[in-house]
């Protein structure tokens, strides 16, 4: 609530339907992830979220990279 933006953006109550989907991501590393794609537009930009299914195959994947992404 410290932040005048987000009271103003939080106020409008433009909220709108989500535009989601089903994407197919092959990384280098892990394979294949099979991701959910939402889109949501904010003030004019579009943020775009890729996350996988809680307890599937490519969560259980990305939490590798995670893995592997952090220092030793």
């Amino acid at each position: 609530m410290a932040s005048a933006r987000f009271r103003s953006l939080w106020a409008r109550h433009d909220v709108r339907p989500l535009l989601g989907n089903t994407t197919t991501v092959h990384h280098p590393s892990v394979g294949t992830l099979q991701l959910h794609r939402e889109k949501l537009p904010v003030d004019g930009l579009l943020l775009v979220v890729y996350y996988p299914d809680e307890a599937g195959e490519s969560a259980e994947k990305l939490h590798l990279l995670r893995l592997s992404a952090q220092p030793v």
